[in-house]
């Protein structure tokens, strides 16, 4: 290689590098820099999710638990970081987008009904649990079926990128199960082919179920929970992963939020009414009194 094209070379890879540190800057975002600047905090919510999170009509002016709870943290970061004047724009996102929606900074924070998992603390932050619940299966009235193994052949409900999906998927592959997984855009569609008969079973987190089964018209005459739980489902707050700041304030104030009589009374109002009486289990009582970033199991 003779001395122009060393030069040549050289100053290729130096700006190869300038770039990939731009870009590793660039993909790293400083929230608290954009909230202490007047920009508005970007809250994304899974639409028609209740009891955690629903438009009822109106997008910017979501309900349910988790949107709530989100409400809270958001007063105590003002108080926590002397930001007074925070504001919230809300926006709809799906089981399958909220990722890609915090990947392009369409929003700061996901406040729905998200497991924490391993695989997905290697590419987000979450904020320590708000709620705990498990999969379990949703079946017609009358099925004998009470677990995966005794629905083999059949077929099965599942909604994409959700922890239920991964779930059956790896049992099916490692008990050779030979299920036929009928995949789903929203629980919706999935909920309505139990109800028709048109699969065996849909399995996602129990409280979620209870909650689809109270929204139909004599649901519980048509539709069940059976079996045990397939998994520990911990649900915390979303955040991307490289922007540690605002993922400890969030995380500080939900803690804080938690050890109030409001969060209990919060619960409440959403799992203990006409529609739905849902007794808050042992494992969120725990998160509730000691907060806990245990992911997901299995």
């Amino acid at each position: 290689m003779n001395l122009t094209s060393r030069l040549t070379w050289c100053g290729l890879l130096a700006f190869t590098l300038t770039l990939g540190a731009t870009s590793i800057a660039s993909a790293a975002t400083n929230t608290l820099d954009k909230l202490r600047s007047g920009k508005p905090l970007l809250i994304g919510y899974v639409d028609q999710n209740l009891p955690f999170s629903t438009s009822r009509g109106s997008p910017d002016r979501p309900e349910g638990f988790t949107v709530d709870m989100c409400k809270l943290v958001v007063e105590q970061m003002k108080k926590d970081l002397q930001l007074p004047n925070i504001t919230v724009q809300y926006r709809i996102v799906t089981f399958d987008t909220r990722f890609t929606a915090l990947d392009s900074n369409e929003i700061d924070l996901e406040c729905a009904s998200s497991t924490v998992t391993r695989a997905r603390l290697e590419k987000y932050s979450f904020t320590p649990s708000f709620y705990v619940t498990g999969v379990r299966l949703l079946v017609p009235k009358g099925s004998t079926a009470q677990s995966l193994d005794q629905l083999t052949g059949k077929t099965i409900a599942v909604v994409a990128n959700t922890t239920g999906e991964s779930i059956v998927r790896k049992q099916n592959e490692l008990a050779s199960l030979k299920l036929n997984l009928k995949v789903y855009e929203s629980t919706d569609a999935a909920v309505a082919a139990v109800a028709n008969n048109e699969v065996s079973a849909f399995p996602f987190d129990e409280i979620l179920l209870y909650a689809f089964i109270s929204a139909i018209p004599e649901g519980n005459k048509k539709l069940d929970v059976v079996g045990r739980f397939l998994s520990v489902e911990p649900y915390g707050l979303m955040m991307r992963l490289n922007d540690a700041a605002f993922e400890r304030a969030v995380s500080g104030a939900l803690a804080e939020v938690l050890a109030t009589r409001t969060a209990v009374e919060t619960y409440d109002r959403w799992f203990r009414n006409a529609k739905l009486d849902a007794p808050m289990n042992r494992l969120t009582k725990e998160v509730f009194a000691m907060p806990s970033r245990d992911p997901a199991f299995p």
